[in-house]
């Protein structure tokens, strides 16, 4: 890798010293979002909540204890609220993370990789934000699902710090998820694979991602439908921009 100045060659601890200011301006970036979102962590909770209170209104547990969320211990609440903040920081601070890393390896690549930068960051966020979005929505249909084991003898009393963990949990699994097209297009672009092999292989993904939501505690036939066509619809996206890449890569080396 070449420096950024004058193509001169960088040693071992110089890419060390990018790296680690590459990891504190990350770091800063998240702090500072985190601070930022500490001040609407309070609604942030009540939008987290919400499905819990849509499972509640559908079960008819109104006055009941399983009907509410607990706090366990004296600083469970405030807590909570630090965690919320914690993670929408990170959201919200993941282009400037992106951005300072892909500026630690964009001296490696070539100068037209290098303009990707925006449009990859944008894409990764939309992606990011539209799986949040799909756990947000599926977490209704699995607080009902879970709570529905209740009984007149047994009754769920969820602590309010083990609920929300459970949900961004979801949330960021299923943004990691939506991920999928970016990467099975850089590995088309590193020609690792190729379009044709993806296609090939449809079958064997929608299998595989029907077994992979069956696992998530959402067990009826319309909460596997709704997650699985997001994610298989992602799939075939991912074959046609490995695809129109392809086709992009043809044309320049015929020129």
């Amino acid at each position: 890798m070449n420096g950024p100045a004058g193509g001169d060659p960088m040693g071992f601890w110089d890419h060390m010293e990018a790296l680690r200011t590459a990891l504190l301006r990350a770091i800063a970036a998240v702090a500072l979002t985190m601070l930022f979102s500490f001040l609407f962590a309070g609604r942030l909770q009540d939008w987290l909540v919400l499905p819990f209170s849509h499972a509640v209104d559908a079960l008819g547990l109104h006055g009941s204890p399983a009907g509410h969320l607990s706090l366990l211990s004296p600083t469970e609440g405030f807590m909570v609220r630090v965690k919320i903040a914690f993670f929408a920081g990170l959201f919200l601070a993941s282009p400037l993370v992106f951005w300072h890393l892909w500026n630690f390896v964009a001296p490696g690549l070539h100068a037209r990789e290098r303009r990707l930068v925006v449009p990859v960051t944008v894409v990764a966020s939309a992606l990011f934000l539209a799986g949040a979005a799909c756990g947000w929505l599926a977490m209704g249909l699995a607080t009902q699902f879970l709570l529905s084991f209740s009984t007149p003898d047994i009754v769920n009393l969820w602590s309010l710090g083990s609920y929300l963990s459970f949900t961004v949990q979801i949330m960021f699994g299923l943004g990691l998820v939506f991920q999928l097209p970016l990467v099975l297009v850089f590995l088309v672009h590193l020609e690792v694979l190729q379009a044709r092999q993806l296609a090939a292989k449809r079958r064997h993904a929608l299998v595989g991602i029907l077994v992979a939501v069956a696992l998530l505690p959402m067990q009826d036939p319309m909460s596997l439908v709704l997650m699985s066509a997001p994610l298989y619809l992602l799939y075939e996206v991912s074959i046609l921009a490995g695809r129109l890449l392809e086709r992009r890569k043809r044309r320049r080396a015929t020129v």
